[in-house]
């Protein structure tokens, strides 16, 4: 059970940003979580091994088992249904590697989804309320809304950054499970 004491420190520091709001940090831990997931799960390497038998492209397996953890995990969860797997990814590079959260340059993205763009807004989770964003208030659902002519995303960061808590909460308990399961089998032989 190693893999919950290397993986439970990121969830118990996304959970603790989530609670002091700090934003920028959940939201980095957010989108960085899926990778830990697959990397400890071993679908990366599943997925290394499916380009390798097709003679696909390598390099895309971290890609690919982000984008299947994604679906996987958050599909029924999240209020999301703009967001699949891979605008997820595309919005983790651009997070991550540009600091920005604007999709329409990432090979993974998804703009058949009619957005280019996902811009996080903060609320108190009250139903209706003003939203202070980039300097301008907004009034709209503090969970999410599609601006088509803009063709900008707008999703409440709190709601995104615990979608991937609880997703990354039930990846753990799978986690848990297969691996009781395993050393159950080992024991029923000696």
């Amino acid at each position: 059970m190693e893999f919950i004491e290397k993986f439970k420190p990121f969830l118990d520091s996304l959970a603790q940003c989530i609670l002091a709001k700090n934003w920028y940090g959940a939201l980095i831990i957010a989108v960085t979580l899926p990778d830990i997931c697959v990397s400890v799960d071993g679908t990366q390497e599943n997925e290394k091994q499916k380009l390798i038998q097709f003679g696909e492209r390598r390099g895309s397996e971290s890609k690919l088992a982000y984008i299947k953890w994604f679906d996987e995990y958050l599909d029924t969860l999240s209020k999301f249904k703009f967001i699949n797997g891979s605008n997820a990814y595309a919005l983790r590079c651009a997070v991550l590697h540009q600091g920005d959260s604007d999709i329409q340059n990432q090979r993974a993205a998804d703009l058949r989804l009619g957005y280019k763009e996902v811009q996080f807004v903060l609320s108190d989770g009250s139903q209706k309320q003003e939203i202070i964003f980039q300097n301008q208030v907004l009034e709209l659902d503090p969970s999410i809304e599609l601006n088509q002519e803009e063709k900008v995303l707008y999703v409440e960061v709190s709601s995104f950054c615990r979608d991937i808590y609880q997703g990354a909460s039930i990846w753990l308990e799978r986690q848990m499970y297969y691996e009781s399961q395993r050393i159950e089998k080992i024991l029923e032989y000696l």
